[in-house]
């Protein structure tokens, strides 16, 4: 049985914390209950694909440095 199934797979970088909900963080494109109640998802959401872009963008330029 093969144990190399993890030692492929590259993990991805870890997330940092999410900043603490400003007062002044209420979008404006919406209702401040709507705001407020779907701030936190949508925040961890954006960091994730934030580093997720990073990442990536990371990972390209080295390649193309090579």
């Amino acid at each position: 049985p093969r144990r190399s199934h993890g030692a492929d797979f590259m993990p991805p970088p870890p997330l940092p914390p999410p900043p603490p909900p400003s007062p002044n963080a209420t979008e404006v494109d919406e209702p401040d209950i709507d705001a407020v109640s779907s701030s936190r998802p949508r925040t961890v959401c954006n960091i994730y694909l934030l580093s997720l872009t990073i990442y990536f963008a990371v990972s390209l330029s080295t390649y193309f440095e090579m």
